[in-house]
């Protein structure tokens, strides 16, 4: 099915899942119905517990002891895993080893308080997990891409009903048992475990630059988190750093070329045979080449990322492959995302140079069909002729025009239903039905996720202290040049804002700065994030003296009343 056509005129399957949600069927089939968790035996002492998660764990048994590739989502992920290999073997743990950050957060149910198991992974993995897993280009918006990443996992949707979730979800705020990395490994590096024989591969990466693939030569298993069961997102609607289509595509090509005879990943069902092996590998290199290159292909046809959507679409060859389906993401995504990189966010219509604002644009095309009801109209005739894009744009323009209109809002809410209903992908459907409900007041998201104690304190401890700046509000600082250092006492951090007008500095090394602070004020980290996230407030750490001022204690406190108090972080709708 042409994926533009999906959204707009195509007669698509729909089905109800085992939770009441109602989806595309495609989706349903491949991701919708609850499957038990078990554990599989691929081949002699290597065992992986799928189903349990969104990421499977596998065992390695050694000589003496069991190797962990990947531990979960989160602590109590981690102890239903560990009570699944308690099923198989009494072997003490010997070693864990991460694919990646994103499954390093099961980790404590299986050292069950041996603090001496090593935790094997790529350099880079705790660098992540300080900064908060995601690798992105501006860390100071992680709060609204935290929201975005709640959307696209299904966190504000219902567990049961129509709008509930369908594919992959995330739990959200429950415990952790995180270890970080003490041996990290280089690319081809070779360790020995428990009798096992390890090889390290490092320098290709999928959805996080801390990618690890692990390959066990003298039992020809490779474990991997570049082969999932549907196509690659290197583009995610929630938004990430940069996710490199070659590096991808590289990772798949170094396993075709170790000739596994049993293939395992962080998504995937396990897969034997060689041949079967390097078929999978192939078709899923030669799926991202293509979208790679034939949207390289539609640029230098002079196409923009509206036309790739269209241009760049799997042959039918590649596309019948079973790992080269839409289900999580979805395959049109992917060339606009190319272009984005290469020319940014014009996409070559100049027209779009300086377009009017949204709110003038809703008001002349209202106007132009004749008034709202001429739009709602519309709305509905293009709904009945299954163009469920355009009416849910027509209906954007409504809300534009009118933004508390209860009828625009509820009729732009059923169009992004019927378009989450026919998604081809969970992540999209997510977004779609989370938006809906917030149309109708069903569910409150806020702009941002706002930042919590523990996870400032977890932050290196001069990270909060430099995002400060981007909170400066310009319009109470404008006359005002101050100073301030803050010492955090525990952690041997000091670091200042320097308030220029409607501009703050961060000043990371205070002692070569040519100025002289104006005032200093030492707390420790936790008042510090306990300030962050607005459990307490300047005046008062001050006055009680958990914040200590060497300075002017009001004029710190008004200093601080510049920057936006995390909870006040304002956003323009949907």
């Amino acid at each position: 099915m042409n994926p533009t056509e999906r959204y707009c005129g195509a007669i698509v399957e729909t089905a109800t899942a085992v939770n009441g949600a109602i989806a595309a069927a495609e989706l349903v089939s491949g991701g919708g119905q609850r499957r038990e968790p078990r554990v599989l035996t691929v081949a002699d002492g290597i065992h992986t517990y799928v189903a349990g998660s969104i990421v499977n764990r596998t065992f390695i048994e050694g000589e003496d002891g069991v190797i962990v590739y990947d531990t979960g989502d989160d602590l109590a992920d981690g102890e239903q895993a560990y009570a699944a290999l308690r099923t198989i073997t009494d072997k003490p743990i010997a070693a864990i080893v991460y694919s990646h950050n994103h499954y390093a957060h099961g980790s404590r149910a299986f050292t069950t308080g041996d603090e001496g198991v090593p935790v094997i992974g790529h350099p880079h993995v705790n660098r992540n997990l300080a900064r908060g897993a995601d690798v992105i280009d501006f860390p100071e918006a992680a709060p609204v891409l935290g929201q975005r990443f709640r959307r696209q996992f299904a966190a504000y949707l219902p567990e049961e009903g129509p709008d509930a979730p369908v594919g992959a979800t995330y739990p959200a705020f429950t415990p952790r048992g995180t270890l970080p990395v003490t041996r990290p490994v280089d690319h081809g590096e070779e360790l020995t475990i428990a009798g096992v024989r390890m090889q390290f591969f490092t320098e290709q990466w999928s959805d996080s630059d801390d990618t690890l693939t692990l390959w066990l030569p003298d039992r020809k298993v490779v474990l991997n988190n570049f082969l999932w069961p549907t196509i690659p997102n290197f583009y995610a609607l929630r938004g990430t750093g940069f996710r490199d289509p070659r590096s991808w595509r590289d990772g798949i090509l170094l396993m075709r070329d170790l000739q596994p005879e049993h293939l395992l990943g962080t998504h995937t069902r396990p897969i034997s045979g060689a041949e079967e092996i390097r078929a999978t590998l192939e078709g899923y290199a030669d799926a991202i080449s293509y979208t790679y290159d034939q949207s390289l292909r539609g640029i230098l046809h002079g196409m923009g990322p509206d036309e790739l959507r269209e241009f760049v679409q799997l042959p039918e060859y590649l596309a019948a492959q079973r790992h080269n389906k839409d289900g999580y993401g979805e395959t049109q995504y992917q060339p606009p995302y190319v272009y984005e990189r290469v020319f940014g966010w014009f996409d070559g219509r100049p027209e779009h140079i300086n377009p009017p604002p949204r709110r003038l644009q809703g008001e002349r095309i209202v106007e132009g069909f004749g008034g709202p009801a001429a739009v709602r109209e519309a709305v509905l005739t293009a709904m009945d002729a299954r163009e469920m894009s355009w009416a849910a744009t027509l209906a954007g323009f409504l809300v534009d025009h009118d933004p508390e209109d209860a009828e625009a809002r509820a009729l732009k809410a059923r169009t992004l239903r019927a378009l989450g209903q026919r998604a081809g992908g969970s992540i999209a459907r997510h977004f779609y039905l989370s938006y809906a409900l917030e149309l109708e007041d069903r569910v409150e998201i806020p702009p941002a996720v706002p930042a919590t104690v523990s996870s400032v304190l977890r932050a290196p401890a001069s990270m909060h202290i430099d995002h400060l700046r981007v909170r400066l509000d310009p319009g109470k600082s404008a006359d005002t040049v101050r100073f301030v250092v803050i010492e955090l006492t525990d952690a041997d951090t000091r670091a200042g804002l320097y308030v220029r007008r409607s501009v703050c500095e961060f000043v990371a090394d205070v002692d070569r700065h040519p100025d002289h602070p104006d005032a200093t004020v030492a707390m420790p980290r936790r008042v510090f994030a306990e300030l962050i996230v607005g459990e307490t407030d300047w005046a008062s750490a001050i006055a009680d003296g958990r914040a200590v001022v060497d300075g002017d204690g009001e004029e710190v406190v008004e200093f601080f009343g510049f920057f936006d108090p995390q909870q006040e972080v304002q956003y323009a709708g949907v």
